[in-house]
């Protein structure tokens, strides 16, 4: 049987029992770059992550970010082109941007999003 789990959704399940964010927006891009070299066709290849977790206390960008990459290293070898990543641990005063391109502070978290959200 195929398997019918979006690469977003997949993102998602790795994130949620890796690293075990309080706030997760996952965004699919790859519309933007459709015919662009390393885009296949049916899309589900550049990804925006926002992501915060208490995991992420006392690391820096750098470290945050090899976090995530090592979480999702199979898909990065598959399906995955481009990652953007904006991550944080709870506390911080980083921004996010939801699903309308929108940059919004984290202490918007709690408004309603046009986003899929994942917490």
């Amino acid at each position: 049987m195929k398997n019918l789990e979006s690469v977003e959704e997949k993102i998602a399940k790795i994130l949620r029992s890796r690293i075990n964010p309080v706030q997760l927006v996952i965004y699919d891009e790859s519309h933007m770059h459709a015919g662009h070299a390393g885009a296949p066709s049916g899309g589900e290849s550049h990804f925006r992550i926002t992501i915060r977790a208490q995991e992420f206390s006392g690391l820096n960008r750098l470290e945050r970010q090899r976090a995530i990459h090592e979480a999702l290293d199979e898909l990065l070898q598959g399906p995955i082109h481009a990652l953007s990543i904006i991550a944080s641990a709870p506390g911080d005063t980083y921004f996010f941007f939801d699903k309308t391109s929108t940059l919004r502070p984290y202490e918007d978290w709690a408004k309603p999003l046009t986003s899929l959200f994942y917490s």
